[in-house]
């Protein structure tokens, strides 16, 4: 259970090492014209901030961020995922580890999702840092929101299967191809052997360096004893 805390509200939840009119006006071109360019801009200098967010997340530091906080209490107060958020926390690293990712690497994802969400943004209602960074911030941690959701659903029905039922000697693997067969070819056999599979016929003079007795002769008749000898 998540402690009750009151932060700050008056710091910046972004922390940036350019001017904020020049931040300003590449998130803009980033978000409507969606300009590579300006997309890395903008992803560069947020990045720490999210490199921030998944140290806090990993050790276990929910309370020293208000971005983080309020991400971990609306996890937690979500009937739409199982069990107590040190549960849903559990089934979220367990999907991590298992595919190899991290909390960052949902941060990125949230950034995209955020910059590639359909909305106009005017200039004179985002013309603070404030303003504009707290309507980021926010956004992405919705998105975050959202795809930790996902993930804790996914591997909590992941958890439930029961696999103990399985045992090696129920287990069987049919063999339908043998790739020696075709990796034993050579050139001008795979060539044409690939021409007879995507056409569905044999190549004609202007195709492939073409042999008729050699296809009809040698090839189809190698690759029909092969195909069948392996299997």
């Amino acid at each position: 259970m998540l402690k009750t805390v009151l932060l700050e509200k008056n710091v910046l939840p972004f922390n940036i090492n350019v001017s904020f009119s020049k931040f300003q006006e590449y998130y803009i071109l980033s978000k409507t014209k969606k300009n590579s360019t300006s997309l890395e801009f903008v992803y560069k200098q947020l990045s720490p901030t999210f490199r921030r967010w998944e140290q806090m997340f990993t050790s276990g530091d929910y309370y020293s961020d208000i971005t983080v906080y309020t991400l971990l209490r609306l996890l937690q107060a979500d009937d739409r995922t199982p069990g107590t958020i040190e549960n849903k926390i559990d089934l979220l690293k367990k999907y991590l580890s298992f595919f190899d990712l991290s909390f960052f690497d949902i941060c990125s994802e949230a950034f995209l999702l955020h910059i590639n969400k359909k909305s106009y943004i005017p200039m004179y209602k985002y013309s603070k840092p404030k303003d504009l960074f707290y309507y980021i911030a926010k956004e992405v941690k919705m998105f975050i929101f959202s795809i930790i959701r996902k993930m804790v659903n996914y591997q909590n029905k992941q958890d439930k299967i029961d696999f103990s039922s399985l045992s090696k000697s129920q287990c069987y693997y049919d063999l339908y191809f043998d790739t020696n067969a075709i990796l034993a070819l050579s050139k001008l056999e795979y060539s044409h052997y690939m021409y007879l599979l995507l056409t569905g016929k044999f190549p004609s003079k202007t195709d492939l360096n073409y042999d008729e007795n050699f296809i009809k002769e040698n090839l189809i008749c190698q690759l029909t004893k092969t195909l069948l000898y392996s299997n």
